[in-house]
């Protein structure tokens, strides 16, 4: 391998309908697809934030050519963003000096810019932001990378779009083959990725939507800290929504119809909802104790469909305790008996394993690492250090 990170080859070219913004990391070719004229010229800032996990894996600089520039805001800014990263993990990250020649930017295009797909979190936020929208943004890789599915999938945030008044902005890539290909983190990767596209884009302002509150904030990608250090001096980049729980985004959206019946919240489709999965429960359950339903998602109907919400880590274990509150006060108490058991289930097993830990020291934590068969435990880099290899809450 070699001693440094290069990003290379920038290159912003047209082709038809659309323009293509590309550049190799290490020798890979990323590449981001988007509407002609979208791009406000060939900008690096969305390969550096990428670049960035790799070379720091790897403990080697990140070397941009020295025929292109960058925002100097931008890359002053990466310190800060490497100290937030090596607070969540020091063990398999390590600092890199960054090798970035820069030049104040153009002017922003004023255009402003919420990234959207459809679900609650995207959703509350172009209702609270609406107003001073003049774009939304779908990024390939959140959901599919299936080529028929991410059509389907713009028809339909396009269609929404413009009954709303506001342009879409799709951008296609290839950033999630690239990231499994050297086993980085997209968990990791996707905030720096959301914000450096719209700084590519000329956007005055990019608004993010949490995926967490600021009680439950766990290392994650997309976070109140992490966002705005991606800024510029001409993007501003604003992390939206974190003062306000999944459960409580949901009882807002139903003073808003036209968002309400849009939700398209599913983990198997990008189109429909399945009403099975995880995500499609959590949602159609929230709408059941609100006593609402949303036209585009099959209705809660039976205690049995909460076997889909047992805890299996941090981030569902909040939610399930934002469905246990709000099961209480809207007066259901079955529903909140039902989730506490599964609570209750999984805060045993988490320390029943902590104690096996602290009983069988290093010896049973490399075993039990080495037995595990999740995607994400196989990634280079994790969002959290590997001496807390217990699943504390910040495993995806």
């Amino acid at each position: 391998m070699s001693d440094a990170v290069h990003v290379r080859h920038l290159r912003l070219t047209p082709q038809g309908e659309t323009q293509r913004l590309e550049a190799e990391i290490d020798g890979d070719l990323v590449w981001f697809d988007a509407p002609s004229g979208a791009f406000h010229g060939p900008r690096a800032e969305p390969f550096l934030a990428l670049a960035l996990q790799e070379a720091m894996a790897r403990r080697v600089p990140l070397v941009l050519d020295p025929a292109h520039r960058v925002s100097p805001t931008w890359v002053r800014n990466l310190e800060r963003v490497q100290a937030v990263w090596l607070s969540w993990n020091d063990e398999d990250i390590g600092w890199v000096p960054v090798q970035a020649s820069t030049a104040p930017e153009p002017d922003h295009r004023g255009w402003s810019l919420s990234t959207f797909s459809g679900g609650v979190d995207s959703s509350y936020t172009f209702l609270q932001c609406r107003e001073q929208l003049s774009h939304v943004v779908l990024v390939q890789g959140f959901d599919t990378d299936d080529e028929d599915g991410w059509r389907r999938n713009v028809r339909a945030r396009r269609a929404f779009a413009d009954r709303q008044g506001v342009a879409l902005l799709p951008v296609a890539n290839n950033v999630r083959a690239f990231l499994q290909r050297r086993r980085l983190s997209w968990n990791l990767a996707h905030g720096g990725l959301l914000a450096s596209l719209g700084v590519a884009l000329g956007a005055r302002s990019v608004v993010i939507p949490s995926t967490f509150t600021y009680s439950h904030l766990i290392p994650w990608g997309s976070h109140p800290v992490l966002d705005p250090l991606w800024s510029t001096d001409q993007t501003t980049v604003t992390h939206h929504g974190a003062d306000c729980g999944r459960t409580e985004k949901t009882r807002r959206l139903l003073q808003a119809p036209d968002l309400l019946h849009e939700l398209q919240v599913c983990w198997r489709s990008v189109d429909q909802n399945c009403g099975q999965c995880p995500k499609c429960v959590r949602t159609s359950l929230a709408l059941h104790l609100l006593g609402a339903e949303s036209d585009k998602l099959p209705p809660y109907t039976s205690v049995d469909q909460l076997v889909a919400l047992r805890p299996s880590d941090g981030a569902s274990l909040a939610y399930t305790e934002e469905l246990i509150r709000l099961a209480l006060v809207q007066g259901h108490p079955a529903v909140a008996k039902r989730l506490r058991r599964d609570r209750r289930r999984y805060l045993l097993k988490m320390h029943a394993v902590e104690w096996l830990k602290l009983l069988g020291g290093r010896r049973l934590k490399t075993w039990a690492r080495g037995r595990s068969t999740a995607a994400w435990r196989r990634d280079r880099v994790k969002l959290q250090a590997a001496r807390d290899w217990l699943d504390d809450g910040v495993a995806p």
